[in-house]
Formats: C-alpha cells, structure tokens, sequence
C-alpha cells in the first residue's frame, strides 16, 4: 500500500482533469490524499500521517473519502470539536489550536451521516473507490459530487477529528498577492 501526496491544479477550472490523471497512476490498492492549494496542515505530518495509516487499518478500503477538521468550511461537521477564532491569521495560533486539538482527539475519527456532505479541502481517497465512483467530475464542487457518488457506490466516509488545516477560504481578504492587483 502506498499514500500518494498531491496539491492538484486544473488549467481552466478542469481540478477533476488533473486529480483523475493522478488516480490512473496509482497501483491498485493504492491512496492518495488531495490538498486544496488553499490550505496549510498544522497537524504535525508524522501525526496526521499516522491518524491516516490508523483509518486505514481500522477501516480499510470501505472508506471511500476521509477528510479532516478546518477553520474556515460550510459544513458545520467538519469544524473542529474546540471553538477556532476564525478571524485570527497568525499561523502559530492555528498551528498551537492543532496541537491541542491533537492532544484531545489524536486519530479518533467519525463516520458522518449520508446527508452531510464532506468538503474536499483534505480528500484521501482510494484507487477502487475512485474507480467505483467513476472518477471525478469536472466542473465545480468537484468535492460535493465525489462525494454523492462515493455514497451511491456503497462507500463510507470519515473525518479525522484529531487532524487540522488551516484553510484560507473565504478569508476577508486584507491583502492581495501582487499579480491579483492588476
């Protein structure tokens, strides 16, 4: 078993384009684990690596899609279980939060209901349920619509409870990267 890494990109809003040119690579058998390019893990790696290797084996290949816990989403379920200060930039803050929400929950997961959709800032995903969902879309909410057919394929999913990103979506924005001024 091997756990790909990725930070997909998508000329032309095509995000499924590049995570499905990911998925064909892999072996059978084989995760990956998507990171939106808007995000930053504050959960040490060797910890959020670990809290992934322990669904794995607790679980196996009847998770379909695993995520994690963030400070800024939609879905309420994947807020972590600690009250974030969402307003508050400083990434020691975020990266501190991590690791007191680590000390609380470590690789506890849960498996959410059908009706809560996951958010795909963090998608660790498998070869077979890829393949069984029919790959991913291309158009927006890339994440919504894997996820709805993970769950028509027979699929379960979690959220790592113990496992945090910063995700700057959004963000009220304060400043702009120099090429967004023009």
């Amino acid at each position: 078993m091997h756990i790909e890494i990725v930070i997909p990109f998508g000329v032309n809003r095509k995000l499924g384009e590049s995570m499905n040119r990911t998925m064909e690579r892999l072996d059978e058998g084989d995760w990956c684990i998507f990171l939106d390019s808007d995000t930053l893990m504050m959960t040490s790696h060797t910890l959020w690596y670990k809290s992934c290797i322990n669904l794995i084996h607790k679980e196996g290949y009847r998770i379909g899609f695993a995520s994690c816990v963030t400070n800024r989403i939609g879905c309420s379920w994947q807020k972590p279980s600690i009250k974030v200060d969402v307003e508050n930039d400083d990434i020691k803050y975020h990266y501190d939060f991590a690791k007191g929400l680590w000390k609380k929950h470590g690789v506890e997961y849960m498996i959410p209901s059908y009706g809560q959709l996951l958010s795909g800032m963090f998608i660790m995903t498998h070869k077979k349920a890829w393949q069984d969902a029919g790959g991913f879309n291309q158009g927006w909410q890339v994440d919504n619509w894997y996820d709805k057919a993970i769950i028509k394929a027979g699929y379960l999913r979690a959220i790592m409870q113990g496992v945090y990103c910063y995700h700057i979506y959004k963000h009220k924005q304060k400043w702009k990267y120099e090429w967004e001024k023009e």
